[in-house]
């Protein structure tokens, strides 16, 4: 599943309406959803558990609740909100609406050794219960959350949910590699209540950057570094990232190329458009100026791509010379 489709889509339903119960059908799609989920430290044991929300604190239309058992060991709020945020998005998907609910209390406090984290609340949805568009998100400028190139994924990556959206991160790109920071003086809340679910929120933060390169192919080696104790550093290192083109990029980048020069030779040859031309004409028309085009535009300025990667179609010029030279010969309408 692409998550990344997901990003816009997904809105924490702080009141849940419109709620559909769930069919037995429903319950087996979130726990597959929940049992796939991928920790981002599996030396730290976890488990979670599927519970009506009445058997939870929380009162606000929710059917279900997801919980979070985790032991305490190195970096453990991290990787709950890693594996929480795959859950998040996968859901919205089905169309389950979730919440996560931070202040949430359960009857449960310990499972198997583990003590409870947090909850995710659930329940099936109508379609209109989602963002149609990112503007509906209310979130900080990029420019206070994000130094550097690479600005399409800065804007995509910025849609991470947080605690009472104080949106804790910091990242920083240059020379090919990302360094994302945990800002622990952002604080709404008491410090201990904020620092416990900040470190939350940057798994979380790091699991949507990772989706978001993952949907454009852009390879990553990442490094973690560890957050556990109470630091006087206002930027706290969280993750550092090393990112080259990947196969899909590329792979992407040549397909489009391919197409470009395939329609330039046709429309050279003063022959009749052939169908096969139409066809790539509106698949450069999608990918320009497309979350994808930008995103390797940005790539190729930021030296990302192989040298000797042909790359005419992230050319604004060359490409929208080319589109306007078909509809002169074919007399189609711009746009």
């Amino acid at each position: 599943m692409d998550l990344f489709r997901q990003l816009v889509r997904r809105k924490s339903q702080h009141r849940f309406r419109d709620v559909e119960k769930m069919t037995e059908e429903d319950l087996s799609a979130v726990e597959n959803v929940v049992a796939s989920a991928v920790p981002l430290d599996p030396a730290i044991k976890t488990e979670t558990e599927i519970v009506p929300a009445s058997e939870t604190s929380c009162k606000l239309g929710a059917e279900y609740c997801i919980l979070f058992y985790s032991e305490k060991k190195g970096d453990w709020l991290r990787n709950v909100g890693y594996i929480g945020e795959q859950i998040d998005l996968s859901l919205t998907a089905l169309n389950v609406g979730t919440l996560w609910y931070g202040f949430g209390k359960t009857q449960e406090k310990q499972k198997n050794g583990l003590g409870f984290v947090i909850m995710i609340a659930i329940s099936k949805v109508s379609a209109d219960s989602f963002r149609v568009s990112p503007l509906q998100a209310k979130r900080k400028p990029v420019v206070k959350t994000w130094k550097g190139g690479m600005p399409s994924i800065a804007e995509a990556v910025s849609l991470a949910p947080s605690a009472v959206n104080t949106q804790p991160w910091y990242s920083e790109f240059d020379a090919g590699v990302l360094n994302v920071f945990r800002n622990s003086k952002n604080h709404l809340m008491p410090s201990v209540v904020t620092d416990y679910f900040n470190r939350i929120d940057i798994g979380i933060y790091l699991c949507i950057l990772e989706v978001c390169l993952s949907h454009v192919g852009i390879a990553f080696k990442r490094q973690l570094f560890p957050d556990t104790e109470k630091s006087k550093e206002d930027m706290i290192p969280a993750a550092s990232y090393e990112l080259s083109a990947g196969e899909g990029q590329i792979l992407r980048i040549t397909g489009y190329e391919d197409d470009m020069r395939s329609v330039s030779d046709s429309l050279d040859s003063g022959d009749a458009v052939s169908a096969e031309t139409d066809e790539a004409i509106r698949r450069l028309e999608l990918y320009y100026g497309s979350f994808e085009w930008k995103v390797d535009f940005q790539s190729d300025e930021s030296g990302l791509l192989p040298r000797d990667l042909r790359r005419g179609v992230l050319s604004e010029d060359g490409i929208d010379d080319l589109l306007g030279r078909y509809r002169c010969l074919t007399g189609a309408a711009d746009g």
